[in-house]
């Protein structure tokens, strides 16, 4: 079993190398990065040189580029399509669980698969778990409590695992879905991980976490989510009118409010100088020369 794990990286280098270490020890047998960082950012070299010059981190130098993940996607499949047995579609601050304690790799080796050409996993969300600073440990060690919207189906999403073949093209329209093509099968079968069949228009009403999933930690702590955010050029194009409140809405959706994570959001738009409509100006914040605490 060969799995190939595809991500692209901005401002994740405080992340990045237990992101690394937890899939190689899951049974991940190559990651491709792409470095999609700012043209003077951080480069990823500077936590997983090592991983990159063994080769097993596959660096692509997309420096710069303007939202680039879908192309990104679309590149890794076609080029590692047929070098690879399944081809996984994630993000850095998204692990996934197996429940009975197997690899991902033996996971997806289970014969329940033999005739799936995606399987999707489905979020369970992760919020601050109350914490409001970051702290030098995994994720996966800080925030071990999900989120009361972890199965909100407004808030819940899936990320996809592709059968690398071929004989199997596909277009990624947004993160977690693509349009798909297959030359030798009468169907394209996508199924959850406990292997039951999913009609592509339902995907959002068919959860299963029943044998595995995604852990999503989508905000962090508040000062991680105020630097991960502003901090990102061209976030602010998400939306024709973008302002504080309509990305703050994201933390407080599943986090919960407080006097103290107020003052610390008060605090950094005041430092950074963040006007109130974000699609008019874009905010330079840097990750590193933030003081987390």
């Amino acid at each position: 079993m060969k799995l190939l794990l595809c991500c692209i990286v901005k401002m994740e280098n405080l992340y990045l190398r237990d992101f690394v270490e937890f899939y190689k020890n899951m049974g991940v047998t190559n990651i491709v990065l792409y470095d999609n960082n700012d043209v003077n950012g951080e480069y990823p070299q500077q936590v997983i040189g090592d991983y990159i010059s063994s080769g097993y981190v596959i660096y692509k130098d997309v420096r710069g580029k303007y939202r680039y993940q879908l192309e990104a996607y679309d590149q890794c499949y076609k080029e590692y399509r047929g070098q690879y047995d399944w081809i996984a579609f994630f993000d850095v601050d998204e692990y996934v669980e197996i429940l009975d304690g197997r690899r991902f790799d033996e996971f997806l080796a289970d014969p329940k698969f033999n005739d799936a050409c995606t399987v999707a996993f489905y979020w369970i969300v992760y919020g601050d778990s109350g914490k409001l600073h970051y702290e030098n440990k995994p994720v996966y060690d800080r925030f071990i409590i999900p989120a009361d919207k972890a199965y909100d189906p407004e808030k819940n999403t899936f990320k996809m695992v592709v059968r690398g073949s071929e004989n199997i093209n596909i277009h990624f329209t947004d993160a977690n879905s693509f349009m798909f093509e297959v030359k030798d099968k009468p169907v394209f079968n996508i199924v959850t991980p406990n292997g039951n069949s999913i009609h592509p228009n339902f995907m959002y009403q068919d959860f299963s976490y029943e044998c595995a999933y995604l852990k999503h930690y989508q905000t962090l702590t508040i000062d991680e989510f105020l630097c991960r955010r502003f901090g990102r050029r061209g976030y602010a194009d998400k939306a024709s009118s973008f302002t504080k409140d309509f990305v703050m809405d994201i933390f407080w959706f599943i986090n919960e409010r407080t006097p103290e994570k107020e003052q610390i959001v008060d605090e950094f738009f005041e430092h950074y100088k963040i006007d109130e409509d974000l699609a008019k100006d874009d905010p330079k914040v840097n990750v590193n020369d933030y003081n987390f605490e």
